[in-house]
């Protein structure tokens, strides 16, 4: 069994950790966006990419077919 001082050396790393938790949980929320946050966002990007792509292959069939 453990003696009082372990146990307060147990609690002193446990609230330590608690605070680190903390800390990170803070960072986390105000430095990175969640999924939900990104989705539009990936929408629109992937829609202008992918209306690039149709542009640039219809100019390629166009120009072969002319020749």
């Amino acid at each position: 069994m453990a003696n009082d001082s372990e146990i307060v050396a147990i609690k002193k790393d446990i609230s330590y950790l608690v605070r680190k938790v903390d800390k990170i949980d803070a960072s986390l929320e105000s430095k990175y966006i969640t999924k939900l946050e990104f989705d539009p966002i990936k929408k629109l990007v992937y829609g202008t990419v992918g209306i690039i792509l149709v542009a640039v292959m219809t100019a390629l069939v166009r120009l072969v077919l002319m020749q």
